[in-house]
């Protein structure tokens, strides 16, 4: 995944556009790669 590997963040409406993949299976990705540690999760406080 580019946007990964050029941004400190991406957004889960990043990587379904950029994989061409639902918001859904995005999610299950980015769950993914942060379980292996590959990826912190951070919330936005609004």
């Amino acid at each position: 995944m580019y946007s990964i590997n050029k941004y400190p963040y991406t957004k889960i409406e990043f990587t379904a556009k950029e994989l061409n993949k639902t918001r859904q299976t995005a999610t299950k990705y980015l769950e993914e790669l942060t379980q292996r540690k590959l990826l912190r999760k951070i919330k936005k406080v609004k």
